[in-house]
């Protein structure tokens, strides 16, 4: 089956979802990519655990793919976000587990590769709110994770749908459940996730650039108490081509 369909380059259609005639497993992440007349091009199979599920996909300016969806191995669903090259080959992978259940169910590119995962989680030990809770990821464009925020309240909330925006801000929409039904459910949040001016506090002021030290072996997300933190990333995140960070320099390439 096919979740999400994206425009390429030069006409032609990329198609993430699941595939289980010739899966591993269960079923396994399935890419298909076809040209402007619907002539197949490419299909491949990604598989990472039983049941593998892709559900969005997002173009790079490079002719790549961000895609996203859900791993499920011994019944428990883990987030999953992957990066292709032109020709559907994997280039790297990451896993967000937890202690109960997590989606991702859209992802958003910013021009630098930089991008934006929305989806949901259950889990309970990584900051819940309670019950199922939106979920956002913000990623840099080597695929380090930079941030991740959850929304919501006590009862049920999902996002479903991200849109990355020119001040690095985000639109994230979904659905939550209130007063015994299901409501639409739409965020706009600034570059650091907040969702309002109050929420951002010392950060209300700040653009983007504003917390970027420079520096790549370090996230650069703002704080609404302490504003902008520079925590390091952890030892082999890749830092540039063929470069990886260690003991916070970057190293190589």
């Amino acid at each position: 089956e096919v979740h999400a369909v994206v425009a390429l380059q030069g006409g032609a259609f990329a198609m993430v979802g699941s595939n289980s005639s010739d899966a591993k497993q269960g079923s396994d992440v399935w890419l298909l990519v076809v040209d402007a007349t619907g002539k197949q091009l490419n299909s491949k199979l990604i598989n990472k655990g039983e049941y593998d599920q892709g559900h969005c996909a997002a173009a790079l300016a490079d002719g790549g793919l961000l895609l996203g969806g859900v791993v499920s191995n011994n019944g428990n669903p883990d987030l999953w976000v992957g990066r292709a090259d032109a020709d559907g080959n994997v280039l790297w992978q990451d896993l967000v587990t937890g202690n109960q259940s997590e989606t991702a169910w859209g992802v958003a590119a910013w021009a630098d590769g930089s991008f934006a995962v929305a989806g949901e989680s259950s889990s309970s030990n990584s900051g819940a709110l309670g019950g199922v809770d939106g979920w956002l990821l913000r990623y840099d464009s080597f695929g380090n994770r930079i941030w991740n925020k959850k929304f919501g309240s006590n009862g049920n909330e999902w996002f479903k749908a991200v849109a990355a925006l020119p001040d690095r801000g985000l639109w994230v929409g979904g659905q939550l459940w209130q007063n015994g039904g299901l409501d639409g459910w739409a965020l706009r949040l600034g570059p650091w996730g907040h969702s309002s001016c109050s929420s951002a506090g010392a950060c209300k002021n700040l653009d983007f650039a504003a917390c970027d030290d420079g520096q790549p072996c370090t996230a650069d997300p703002c704080d609404a108490a302490a504003g902008c933190e520079h925590p390091p990333l952890p030892d082999a995140s890749v830092c540039g081509d063929g470069a990886q960070c260690g003991a916070g320099q970057c190293v190589g390439g």
